[in-house]
């Protein structure tokens, strides 16, 4: 049995260093400046322009990039961000477990006869579709439930699924011919079905005969009728 493990650890970390990013370039936007000695004070947005004997003591050089508040407060950010990660890793996080299938698709087939002896019919289908995800032969039993139940319409589709998955299926062209015998509904093409399971499986021609000869009698009374 395989477990996947999801943590959502990655996301907090994504979620803060870009809320710390986005922090961190508002404040350069206003708080990073060189044009013609002119300061603008970002906080209160005052401006005024520094007179020309004291602006070399103040104005920041061309190279100059952060001033002193620019870097307390990126510094500031940035060992917040050190710490949130520190708190992050130590923290534990839900954790979601998605299992697998602890069946096989032959257990659940196994399964599904048990609930079908028992006449659990609907526990039984369950069973049969779990393992016909595999085991198209699933599908021929998914027909039997159907026809017991008197839901031909159903029983037919599932018969005719098992048909298509598995051509070589003998007993889904036998089940299918002697359904249609007994609700007396495509007598030619029950025949026909029933010649072909023959055709696939001689070791059950006895049953498959059986069927074959039920149906042949049936269109010879209809003839006379």
């Amino acid at each position: 049995m395989k477990a996947i493990q999801n943590s959502k650890k990655d996301i907090f970390y994504i979620l803060i260093i870009i809320s710390f990013i986005t922090k961190i370039m508002q404040i350069l936007n206003k708080n990073l400046f060189y044009k013609n000695s002119t300061y603008y004070e970002t906080k209160s947005r005052v401006s005024f322009k520094m007179s020309e004997a004291h602006s070399s003591a103040f104005s920041l050089k061309p190279s100059a990039f952060f001033n002193f508040r620019s870097i307390h407060v990126i510094s500031t950010a940035f060992f917040g961000l050190i710490i949130s990660g520190m708190f992050l890793t130590s923290c534990s996080f839900p954790r979601f477990l998605v299992l697998d299938d602890p069946l096989t698709p032959e257990e659940h087939l196994s399964l599904g006869v048990a609930y079908e002896k028992k006449g659990e019919f609907g526990n039984a289908l369950k069973e049969y579709e779990a393992a016909s995800k595999k085991l198209p032969v699933a599908y021929l039993y998914m027909g039997n439930v159907y026809f017991q139940k008197h839901n031909y319409e159903e029983a037919e589709y599932y018969y005719k699924k098992a048909i298509k998955k598995d051509p070589s299926n003998s007993d889904a062209y036998n089940n299918l011919a002697w359904m249609y015998f007994l609700i007396n509904k495509n007598i030619d093409e029950a025949e026909k079905l029933a010649l072909k399971a023959i055709e696939l499986n001689p070791s059950k021609m006895q049953l498959y005969l059986d069927t074959l000869n039920k149906i042949q009698e049936l269109k010879r009374q209809k003839k006379i009728e």
